[in-house]
């Protein structure tokens, strides 16, 4: 007599939730190296703000801080999402409000009170619209739009701060 249920089954049973917490462990390890990667690529960003800071225009300067708070609160949004689960949406949107916040507040100290206003304000919105999106968004997707998100950010930022028709003159 054979049965659906046998010892077969088990094994393969048991085997595939092993290669699954295998996947869970590395996934997990993978979102910290990307939000260590993002960390380091906003340091960088900001270095780059300092270092060019006399040269940068006042309108120019609002556009910088808005793109770069936008970015830093959307990706980290898209990423607590994964880390977290969706119990924790709330917790989540206080801690990227948070983090948008403390960049425009650091954009504002590096180039113009009209910066940091204009990054806070776009900071808080993108605080609450990043967890949205990464709960909307499956797992795949989610880190597919991050990884976009984070390269055409830092292209943007890193090649308007090399331009030289936008900066003003001393």
């Amino acid at each position: 007599v054979s049965y659906w249920f046998d010892h077969r089954t088990v094994y393969l049973f048991i085997l595939f939730s092993e290669f699954q917490t295998y996947l869970l462990v590395r996934r997990e390890k993978m979102l910290f190296i990307l939000i260590g990667l993002h960390i380091g690529s906003f340091i960088w960003i900001t270095y780059l703000f300092y270092k060019h800071s006399r040269f940068i225009a006042y309108h120019f300067s609002m556009s910088l801080a808005i793109i770069s708070s936008l970015w830093n609160t959307l990706a980290f949004g898209l990423l607590l999402n994964e880390l977290l689960s969706a119990y924790f949406l709330y917790m989540i949107i206080i801690m990227t409000v948070a983090i948008g916040a403390c960049s425009a507040i650091l954009t504002g100290i590096i180039l113009d009170f009209q910066s940091f206003y204009a990054g806070s304000v776009t900071g808080i919105m993108g605080g609450i619209m990043g967890p949205m999106l990464g709960d909307i968004l499956s797992g795949s997707q989610s880190i597919a739009l991050f990884i976009f998100i984070e390269l055409i950010c830092t292209i943007l930022l890193f090649l308007s701060l090399q331009s030289s028709q936008i900066r003003r003159e001393i």
